[in-house]
C-alpha cells in the first residue's frame, strides 16, 4: 500500500531527524513527498503533509536554504494565508515563520508564528503545537531584541509542556527562556 509506505518513510525520517541526522531524514522524507505525489496526485492533502515534514526537518537542521522549496510547495497548495485555517495550514503559517526568523527577519516571523499561536489556542488537543509554535515565536522575539515577551513566551511554553507531560518540549522552552533572560541581562549591562 503506497499510503502505507509514505507514512512509514515520513515516520522514519522524523526518527532520523530525532537523531540528528536530518539529511539523513529529508531523503526519507523525500522519497515520502514524491509516492503521495505518484499516488494521489501533486496537490493531494497527504503530500502537502509530507511537504511540511520535510521543511520542518531542514529547519530544525538549521538548513532555511533546503526548507525554502518544501515550504513554499506546501504554501502554494494549502494556501494557509487566504484559507480557512486547518491543522495544515497552521502549521505551514508556522514554519513560515521560523523560515523568515532563520533569513533574517524575526518580524515576519513573529506576526507569522503569532498567527499560528493564535488557531492553535482555540483547537482543543493542540497543546504540543501551541507550545512548539510559542518556542519559535520566542526565538524570533529573542532574535528581534524583544526578550521580555520571549521569555514570558517561552515560560508560558513550558507551563504547557509541563502540563501535557513533555519533557522534550519543556527542555526546549526552558533552554529559550534561559537565553531570553541571559539576552536581556546582557544588553542591560
Amino acid at each position: 500500500n503506497a499510503s502505507l509506505r509514505s507514512r512509514l518513510l515520513n515516520y522514519w525520517g522524523a526518527a532520523l531527524a530525532a537523531g540528528g541526522r536530518h539529511a539523513d531524514a529529508a531523503a526519507q522524507i523525500a522519497r515520502a513527498v514524491e509516492l503521495d505525489s505518484q499516488t494521489h496526485g501533486p496537490a493531494h492533502a497527504f503530500v502537502v503533509v509530507s511537504l511540511l515534514n520535510l521543511a520542518e526537518t531542514w529547519l530544525d537542521g538549521s538548513r532555511a536554504d533546503q526548507a525554502r522549496e518544501p515550504l513554499e510547495r506546501a504554501r502554494a497548495l494549502c494556501q494557509p494565508e487566504t484559507r480557512t485555517p486547518t491543522a495544515s495550514r497552521t502549521r505551514c503559517l508556522a514554519l513560515l515563520g521560523r523560515l523568515a526568523t532563520q533569513d533574517g527577519d524575526p518580524t515576519l516571523g513573529r506576526n507569522l508564528l503569532e498567527r499560528a499561536v493564535s488557531v492553535w489556542e482555540k483547537q482543543p488537543g493542540r497543546d504540543a503545537a501551541l507550545a512548539d509554535a510559542l518556542i519559535h515565536l520566542a526565538v524570533a522575539a529573542r532574535t528581534a531584541g524583544d526578550h521580555a515577551y520571549a521569555r514570558t513566551t517561552a515560560e508560558r511554553a513550558a507551563t504547557i509542556a509541563r502540563s501535557i507531560s513533555d519533557a522534550r518540549l519543556e527542555q526546549r522552552a526552558t533552554r529559550e527562556a534561559a537565553l531570553a533572560a541571559a539576552s536581556a541581562a546582557g544588553r542591560a549591562r
